[in-house]
């Protein structure tokens, strides 16, 4: 299972986070072979980024935890997956996207 956190600054129109969330569902469950349960997406915005430099306010942060492990090759080809669902949603630069992939023990994890 992989549990993915959008966190964006801003947006609007929520037929177009819709859109961003199945494209993002349908490329990483292809890739990893998981089925549309085994992935989920949240959208997270807010325009409130005071504590942020004026210039940096715009980036786009995205957490994943991953159930099993992914390795390293598994954890780049989704960062590339992500990273360009991310572009054609809102145009913003791969270098103002950062992506924090975490494994977790299977364990941990209840339904």
């Amino acid at each position: 299972m992989l549990t993915i956190k959008l966190h964006f600054p801003r947006c609007s129109g929520h037929e177009r986070k819709n859109r961003l969330i199945k494209s993002i569902v349908y490329r990483v469950g292809g890739r990893f072979s998981l089925d549309d349960q085994q992935v989920r997406v949240m959208f997270y915005e807010s325009e409130f980024r005071s504590d942020m430099e004026s210039d940096l306010g715009d980036f786009i942060h995205i957490d994943v935890v991953s159930c099993p492990s992914l390795e390293l090759e598994e954890k780049k080809a989704l960062a590339e997956i992500l990273k360009d669902e991310i572009n054609i949603f809102s145009g913003t630069k791969v270098d103002d996207v950062s992506i924090f992939i975490m494994n977790t023990d299977c364990a941990s994890y209840f339904k």
